[in-house]
């Protein structure tokens, strides 16, 4: 197997070098995703098979990360972290919970990467991550922390249903 050559070439670098790595090595994706999504283990290099059984390397790292173009570079953002993303002339800026990010990519192709059941557009210039909006305005949608972000009117009535929703789960769980 390709991952037990990778883990030994570790651990000899590792001795080599005398640098403490921790490798943790999986056989399914699921499992990996469980963790990461849990912040049972924090990771600074994740290796991912293209074949893997439920769901391979590639659709796990697409449902964790994006890539988005940033000057000359790109950059891999943690979705998790993005509260909104706004679209300012030609850039997009992710606003992200440890950081601003401008990008050079349109809005419409940024969503187009991310997972339609997290992100949401509440206006033509905003996409938000869904689980940041803490209450919705007529307006506005609130995401804490004193953020507000326009909410257009053609988007209101499905963003207000969605959160109403929300929170009838939220409610219903916990009379459970």
């Amino acid at each position: 197997m390709h991952i037990d050559r990778i883990v030994k070439y570790i651990d000899v670098y590792s001795e080599e070098s005398e640098i403490n790595i921790n490798i943790t090595s999986y056989n399914s994706g699921m499992a990996l995703l469980k963790d990461i999504e849990n912040d049972d283990l924090k990771y600074d290099i994740i290796f991912l098979d293209v074949e893997m059984p439920e769901i391979n390397g590639v659709d796990m790292a697409r449902q964790r990360y994006i890539e988005v173009p940033v000057s000359r570079n790109t950059r891999i953002v943690d979705v998790r972290t993005i509260q909104y993303i706004e679209k300012r002339r030609n850039k997009c800026v992710l606003h992200c919970t440890d950081a601003e990010i401008t990008c050079y990519e349109t809005l419409k192709k940024i969503c187009s990467k991310l997972d339609q059941n997290i992100f949401i557009y509440v206006h033509q210039g905003y996409i938000v991550n869904f689980d940041a909006i803490k209450e919705v305005k007529e307006n506005v949608v609130c995401l804490g922390d004193g953020v507000e972000v326009p909410l257009s009117r053609s988007h209101y009535k499905e963003v207000k249903n969605r959160h109403m929703s929300k929170i009838r789960k939220l409610l219903e769980e916990r009379k459970m």
